[in-house]
């Protein structure tokens, strides 16, 4: 067994009405003045309202941000970072999905260290420590609330970046509130929930997975596959909603250790190009991802399959394994996912070249079961593209 290192610095607060909690743990943080970061929907809603009544009545000093944009740009986190200087905060309460928090992260890690935010993109390139966060998730998807990376796009070299620092970048508490996700529009969660779902399998699959890393992930799996069907049909289902939240987080908490494969190496660069979520992208892209990689991980897909309420029969190893494929692609399917880019979006020409390479050249090969080449990413790209 290799050596490995595992650590949860993020305090995890869960239950019905959780979010009310904000201004409590502000206080044990001993921080008074907030900026709170939102999605722009989620401001009008119950849940809302009980997040600042929370504050309200521990006597915290707020002021609210709330025109927070999908996938993130540098220029909207340099925005909000002065807006954040000028006020004089204390600490950061992300309430939203990943580009909320994204945002957030790259805020806090902007407003104590100086320069361009790009300077900072990699691992563990800043040293001072960013303005505290409390992260609430809206959606069960990206895991933002418990990871240790800020994901910004840079529209002038075209590319995403990865802001992460395992010992300063992770929100000091996440509170998973499911009475919160009641207002998620179904179209994103089914995207976030199936982004989710990547993160676990890329997780559990990876080569650098430990056995507490698989722990998460495996569970993660299983409580997508016994929930995410019936959150969809009703966000307003507690049980199926915090399941999801909880799987949700559970990714997180192993994804950023055990590290992903193909499936987010190529979401990464076509999100770079194009204007499609990282979610839809991840979507699109997992179901082929498997069925590239399961020879080369049977007794983990088998296990996924099972996780995902396949029969396996123990009679023939590469046939189990391929049972775990045909879950994930049955669940998409059973969602009305899009099977290919072309199909999502005719509008949305891809470079097939010009992102083989680009995924050739990044670290995802330490992760993915199967080594990939450049001539596997082309025919990778080409079918997650063709019609």
């Amino acid at each position: 067994m290799k050596s490995f290192e595992f650590m949860l610095k993020t305090k995890i607060i869960f239950g019905k009405g959780s979010i009310s909690k904000v201004g409590e743990e502000a206080q044990c943080l001993g921080k008074n003045k907030i900026f709170i970061i939102a999605d722009p929907f989620i401001i009008t809603t119950e849940s809302f309202q009980l997040l600042t009544n929370g504050l309200d009545k521990t006597g915290n000093q707020y002021q609210i941000f709330y025109e927070v944009e999908p996938e993130p740009q540098v220029d909207l986190v340099e925005k909000v970072c002065k807006r954040l200087l000028d006020y004089g905060a204390e600490l950061i309460v992300a309430i939203g999905g990943g580009s909320c928090m994204d945002s957030a992260k790259a805020v806090g890690v902007l407003a104590t260290n100086p320069g361009k935010l790009q300077n900072y993109a990699g691992w563990d390139k800043f040293h001072n420590q960013p303005i505290p966060i409390i992260a609430i998730p809206t959606t069960a998807g990206t895991g933002s609330e418990i990871t240790d990376a800020a994901v910004i796009t840079d529209k002038e070299e075209n590319i995403k970046f990865t802001i992460k620092h395992a010992k300063y970048n992770r929100p000091m508490a996440a509170i998973l509130d499911p009475d919160v996700l009641k207002t998620v529009p179904k179209n994103l969660a089914i995207t976030t929930g199936f982004d989710a779902l990547a993160h676990a399998v890329e997780a559990y699959t990876s080569l650098k997975s430990t056995p507490y890393l698989d722990a998460f992930s495996l569970k993660a799996i299983e409580m997508i596959g016994k929930h995410f069907r019936t959150f969809i049909e009703n966000r307003s289902n507690s049980e199926a909603a915090a399941g999801m939240l909880i799987a949700s987080n559970m990714a997180g908490i192993a994804f950023p250790i055990a590290g992903t494969g193909n499936c987010h190496c190529i979401a990464r660069f076509i999100g770079g190009h194009h204007t499609i979520s990282h979610g839809m992208c991840c979507s699109i892209i997992l179901p082929h991802v498997v069925e590239f990689n399961y020879a080369h991980s049977p007794q983990k897909f088998k296990n996924i399959a099972n996780a995902l309420g396949k029969h396996t029969t123990g009679k023939d190893q590469r046939e189990d394994a391929y049972q775990g494929v045909l879950a994930i692609k049955e669940l998409a399917a059973d969602l009305k996912l899009p099977r290919t880019i072309t199909e999502y979006d005719q509008e949305i020409q891809l470079d097939v070249e010009l992102l083989a390479e680009q995924c050739c050249k990044s670290w995802y090969n330490e992760f993915n079961p199967r080594y990939t080449s450049k001539e596997d990413f082309i025919n990778l790209i080409a079918n997650i593209t063709k019609a």
